[in-house]
């Protein structure tokens, strides 16, 4: 090992060239990543700010309006407001009770029983084609104004009539939450691990 005339290590040619080389190494695994990232997270949200900032409505070319679209969202447009609430609901409504059940579900499958992999994996199921486009046909077919749902209810003697869960503003956010809830599958694996 050689060393320079302040005695600082001096590192020969051909171990810059071996850590040059494995470095270009490590950067082409990583280059399919690093690929991905750029052209479907990094430049599409770069794409969405610079569009925010115009008036563009696809058909004509756009026109810089610089923050104007931010201060007519914020403070001319009730609708984001409303959206903004309705989005904190179901976040805070949504997660508590996907964890609570997730933790529920991993309490009861913990212990060694007999079959018990069997109902994880029947568990874990919905998690897997839960945002399938059949499953979505199927529970916009439940919860339709002839769905299952109603039928059962209206048999119950609860509902008179048929509802439209999904697409009645006061009861949609349930619906999509119960939806949500109903993939309590990944929470539960992480717990039972």
């Amino acid at each position: 090992m050689a060393f320079d005339s302040g005695g600082k290590r001096r590192l020969d040619k051909s171990m810059r060239l071996k850590g040059y080389r494995e470095n270009l190494i490590g950067y082409i695994f990583i280059s399919p990543w690093l690929i991905g990232f750029f052209v479907f997270t990094l430049l599409p949200i770069l794409a969405s700010f610079i569009f925010s900032l115009t008036d563009y409505d696809f058909l004509g070319s756009p026109t810089w309006v610089g923050l104007k679209n931010y201060h007519d969202i914020f403070f001319n447009d009730r609708r984001f407001w409303r959206a903004i609430r309705v989005t904190f609901s179901y976040v805070l409504i949504h997660v508590p009770l996907k964890l609570i059940f997730a933790l529920l579900i991993a309490l009861l499958f913990c212990r060694n029983r007999k079959m018990v992999s069997f109902y994880r994996s029947l568990f874990y199921i919905p998690s897997v084609i839960g945002g399938s486009v059949t499953v979505s046909v199927l529970w916009r077919k439940m919860f339709g104004v002839d769905g299952a749902v109603n039928g059962v209810l209206i048999a119950l003697g609860i509902l008179d009539e048929g509802v439209a869960w999904l697409g009645e503003p006061s009861t949609a956010i349930w619906t999509i939450i119960l939806l949500a809830v109903w993939q309590f599958g990944s929470p539960m694996l992480i717990f039972l691990a």
